[in-house]
This record gives structure tokens, C-alpha cells and sequence, in this order.
């Protein structure tokens, strides 16, 4: 049976402070789709997502959202934005 998980997490790095990571290891899920991240990619804590391959996109906000999703098994691609529209990094569109 696949475990499939979402957690707005109001701040990954608060969240972590407040037990994420326990919360994590009690329910290992095996994919976890996480809300409201806000933080840039080089500061989500490093260990958090220890056994997961974490897909993140920021947002277009600084410290305001972000969204990522955390799976057991590598994927095998992984898409920024919506139909036929292409982002960049900062979330523009091109």
C-alpha cells in the first residue's frame, strides 16, 4: 500500500523547531507533499528529509510560500508549472 502525505508545514524551518522531523519518522509516508515551505533552497535544514529525494520550487515570494514534494523513490522527471507555460528559476514566465 502506498502512503501518500500533505502538510502545510507554515515554515519548514519552524516546523522543524516544532517536531517535523519526528512527526516524519512516526508516519513515513511514502510521498509527501509539503505547503508553504518559506525559505529558499539553500535553507531548507539539511537532515530533515533524510531517506526522501526532495523536488522543490521556492515560490515567486520570498518567505511567503514554496512547495515540494518528498518521495521514497526517486523521480524520474520533474516539472515547474502549469500546461503548456514555461517558468524560469524565479518563477517568471518565459
Amino acid at each position: 500500500m502506498l502512503r501518500v502525505a500533505s502538510f502545510n508545514v507554515n515554515g519548514i524551518r519552524a516546523a522543524q523547531r516544532r517536531g517535523f522531523e519526528a512527526w516524519l519518522a512516526r508516519r513515513r509516508p511514502d510521498i509527501l507533499g509539503l505547503q508553504e515551505m518559506r525559505c529558499p533552497a539553500e535553507a531548507v535544514p539539511t537532515g530533515v528529509f533524510t531517506g526522501y529525494h526532495l523536488a522543490y520550487h521556492p515560490g515567486v515570494l520570498p518567505g511567503r510560500n514554496g512547495v515540494a514534494i518528498a518521495s521514497r523513490i526517486a523521480p524520474s522527471a520533474v516539472r515547474t508549472g502549469f500546461g503548456h507555460r514555461i517558468f524560469d528559476p524565479e518563477g517568471r514566465y518565459l
